[in-house]
């Protein structure tokens, strides 16, 4: 596997999971 391959791979499952955690940060902020 190349390198540049896996770090763009790794860049899009970062940004999922920030995304996951701001919409599940933000469903707390709503429900409090």
């Amino acid at each position: 596997m190349r390198l540049d391959r896996f770090l763009s791979v790794a860049k899009i499952f970062k940004s999922r999971s920030l995304a996951a955690l701001a919409i599940d940060s933000s469903m707390v902020f709503i429900d409090s």
